[in-house]
């Protein structure tokens, strides 16, 4: 593929997504906004501010942000991305990193260059492909032609490199279904091939994103099993619709389920059609693989089927050719996409008949052109076979349905929504942190809508000015945070003061006549007294029951613990007392850094509102000290009477061991660029660039 038609390619990719590169626009996705983009804008900022992203204030008490792979942190380029619209570009780079993967990919096997060019674009306007991006698997995914392409050619030095860097940057992106994916694809396209070295190439891209899953292993946040697909779903693949969007007039749980990972599925009838005729025996294997991974749930099944998208997408361009030829069994595979799409919109059709779904015009209406597009593709290669205008007709009306279809599968909206700073932001004000706010689970009267979700601090969108969440469903959170929650139900003022947590969203009537911050709707944010974050407690007991642990903090009967605190383990109780909590002076509290000043009138602990999650080390008078677990699910650490100096700082469990890991990757793909290649009879008896291996 030639450097002219390859710049081509990536214009067009950054025409389709000019409202975001340039038109003051962004993704009108809730989860992207509030659940994604957070973490990896907080890790952008740390390697920026110059240092390694390892804790993060922006969710309930604190969480690992390097350990947790679903953060993205150690993924490199991530770091380029401290603020939302730096993020949103990112995502585009990565689309075009991906259709110029499929291009190449799609030439090695002999395809023109427009048919090329049309692979690469149906990947970018797959809703498939769309919806990775806003739930933070397209980081991964991006890399999956460039290993399939360097699978393909693993005898050749330079494509024994890429392979081994791109299965790296896959690993590093910390998605572990499409991991799974890559390796498989890597296996199924190469092992026929240069074995050794194939092998090499794998061992060191593992090896290269131990970074990010040694740490996450030593601290046990690797998850096997995701989000499961609902078979209904699959209509989506050939319509255009986001029925996974949490968004009332998009998203439709009869189709979607009430667990959709990926808001869209979309890749198109035309497009699946099209890659039948590309498909070989070795793709048909790791894509049957890969639909297996999906079945089990090896992380969410959307993400696998993204994945197969991708591949969809690249085998499509020798259909296109084929049509491009008027060849008989492409006006056949299409002629069936007409068909499947007709009755897929019949029956979507019908479903709106009988039920209210505002969304389904939309999808209606442009699944109408796409069939249109379908019929007019096969009419012209059909019936005229020499005008000039024909095959740039026909490139035209393939990729036509996915780049009308965009609006539907990725809404978009201004960009000011998440760059300005919401007013209760401005009404809370500059506060010494941490700063949390308690936010309902369920707010039923609350619009499903991205600006009411900004507005009203949902997510993690808050950390971006200093905020945390406390109730939350961040996926680094403590084993036994929910349990706590669920348990402190019937009194959760108990909770909020107890922890810390010292601004509520209540609904608004409840604060009738008493001060508020602010108002949204029909919800108000309070400000509430609440314990200090660090503080001396001078009673304790100790529990080995998380059970009775939770009856003595949160009794169903009799009022709840005052200033006392409960220790994990075995140990003497304290004597009687009636000292209230003492409040330790704060000196630092950032990311991974808590400095205290604390004086005790008497033996106590020093306790403070954060995470009890492993790499919390504290010393106390510059002398290291075994700390403890305190009321589940924070710290605490036994200091003698008098003044003193504590310190608390966190270190990712295996990160030594990830780094030397992750260096060890990299000399070895530095000694993988220094072999030489096999020879050339070798090279011209490799079948891969053969169409239809």
């Amino acid at each position: 593929m030639n450097t002219r038609l390859a710049l081509a390619l990536a214009v067009a990719v950054i025409v389709i997504c000019a409202r975001i590169v340039a038109g003051g626009q962004t993704w009108d996705d809730i989860a992207y906004h509030t659940e994604v983009a957070p973490s990896r804008l907080a890790a952008a900022t740390q390697i920026q501010a110059r240092e390694l992203p390892a804790w993060w204030e922006g969710a309930g008490l604190g969480v690992p942000l390097l350990a947790e792979p679903a953060h993205g942190a150690a993924y490199p380029l991530v770091w380029l991305a401290a603020t939302p619209r730096a993020l949103d570009w990112l995502v585009v780079a990565h689309l075009v990193w991906l259709a110029l993967g499929i291009a190449i990919w799609a030439r090695r096997r002999r395809a023109t260059e427009l048919a090329a060019v049309g692979a690469g674009l149906f990947a970018v306007t797959a809703g498939a492909v769309l919806g990775c991006g806003l739930r933070g698997a397209l980081f991964g995914v991006a890399w999956v032609p460039w290993i399939a392409w360097a699978a393909e050619a693993v005898r050749e030095r330079r494509a024994a490199v890429v392979l081994g860097a791109s299965i790296g940057m896959v690993a590093l992106s910390g998605e572990l279904g499409v991991l799974v994916d890559a390796v498989v694809i890597a296996v199924a396209l190469g092992g026929t091939r240069s074995k050794l070295r194939l092998a090499l190439a794998i061992a060191a891209g593992l090896a290269t994103g131990a970074f990010q899953w040694v740490p996450a292993i030593a601290t046990g946040l690797v998850q096997l099993r995701g989000a499961g697909l609902s078979i209904a779903r699959l209509l989506e693949l050939v319509v255009p619709g986001s029925f996974g969007s949490p968004h009332p007039e998009r998203g439709l749980a009869a189709i979607a389920g009430t667990h959709a990972w990926l808001p869209s599925l979309y890749v198109g009838a035309g497009v699946l059609a099209l890659a039948t005729l590309g498909v070989t025996r070795r793709i048909a294997i790791a894509a049957a693989v890969i639909l297996v991974l999906a079945i089990v749930r090896l992380g969410p099944s959307e993400n696998h089927i993204a994945v197969l998208a991708v591949l969809a997408a690249a085998r499509a361009a020798e259909g296109l050719d084929a049509l491009f030829e008027g060849d008989r069994s492409a006006l056949r595979a299409l002629a069936v996409a007409a068909g499947v799409t007709f009755i897929a919109l019949v029956a979507i059709a019908e479903y709106k008949s009988r039920h209210e779904a505002p969304g389904l015009e939309h999808t209606l209406a442009h699944g109408a052109i796409g069939l249109m597009c379908i019929v007019a593709a096969v009419l012209i290669a059909w019936r005229i076979s020499r005008a000039a205008w024909r095959t740039p007709v026909l490139l035209a009306l393939a990729v036509a349905p996915g780049v009308g279809a965009l609006g539907v599968v990725a809404p978009t909206a201004e960009r000011t929504v998440v760059e300005d700073e919401p007013p209760w932001v401005q009404a809370i004000g500059a506060r010494q942190p941490p700063v949390r706010v308690y936010r309902p689970t369920l707010m039923p009267d609350l619009p499903a809508e991205l600006p009411d979700a900004i507005a009203t601090l949902a997510g993690s969108v808050g950390s971006r000015w200093g905020l945390a969440l406390a109730q939350t469903d961040e996926p680094a959170r403590p084993p036994l945070t929910d349990r706590t929650w669920l348990a402190a139900s019937h009194d959760g003022g108990a909770l909020l003061e107890r922890y810390g947590i010292g601004f509520v969203i209540v609904p608004a009537q409840m604060v009738a006549g008493h001060p508020t911050l602010g108002q949204h709707g029909a919800y108000a944010l309070v400000e509430r007294a609440a314990a200090p974050a660090a503080a001396l407690a001078l009673d304790w007991t100790f529990s080995t029951s998380p059970d009775e642990t939770l009856r003595t903090l949160f009794p169903t009967n009799g009022k709840p613990l005052a200033s006392a605190i409960v220790l994990a383990g075995h140990g003497m109780p304290s004597q009687e007392s009636t000292g209230e909590l003492v409040p330790c002076s704060i000196a630092r509290w950032e990311a991974g850094a808590i400095d205290l000043a604390c004086t005790a009138p008497e033996p106590a602990y020093a306790v403070v509102s954060s995470s009890a999650l492993p790499g919390w080390s504290v010393t106390v008078d510059d002398r290291d000290a075994p700390w403890l677990t305190a009321d589940l699910i924070r710290r605490a650490v036994e200091i003698p009477a008098g003044a003193h100096r504590v310190t608390w700082r966190y270190s990712a469990p295996g990160l030594p061991l990830g780094l030397a890991l992750a260096g060890l990757g990299i000399a070895l793909l530095v000694a993988l660029s220094l072999t030489g290649d096999r020879g050339a009879a070798d090279r011209s008896a490799d079948p891969s660039p053969v169409r239809g291996n």
